[in-house]
């Protein structure tokens, strides 16, 4: 019974394993994302020429106030999107800390059982 118990958490182990390592691209991603937007509004803001915003596999001329304020808010969403990704990846790195010790108990106990070496 204890095998089948153990078996779960290792694979609860390499689950929560591939999930933080997915959140942490994703939030790689984001902030990479972020800087590029930063970049883009730092240009637009200095601009003082014509604006144009890529629709489909267009380009359209717009007003500079609404460039600006079209990318202030893709940033605030990006903001969220990090700040949602951080907590994900806090608790899950705290959750598969958590089992990762369970796991290192269970088997160091194993090792240094009745006929084990410690």
């Amino acid at each position: 019974m204890a095998g089948i118990d153990m078996e779960k958490e290792i694979v609860e182990y390499h689950k929560m394993e591939k999930l933080l390592e997915s959140v942490m691209v994703q939030l790689s991603q984001a902030k990479a994302q972020k800087s590029e937007l930063e970049r883009a509004l730092e240009a637009v803001e200095k601009s003082e020429d014509a604006v144009y915003k890529a629709v489909g596999g267009l380009f359209i001329k717009v007003k500079k106030d609404e460039a600006v304020d079209d990318l202030k808010h893709t940033l605030e969403l990006l903001d969220v999107r990090i700040k949602s990704l951080e907590n994900q990846r806090d608790s899950l790195t705290n959750k598969f800390e958590r089992i990762r010790k369970d796991l290192e108990e269970k088997l160091g106990a194993g090792r240094s059982g009745p006929g084990g070496v410690a």
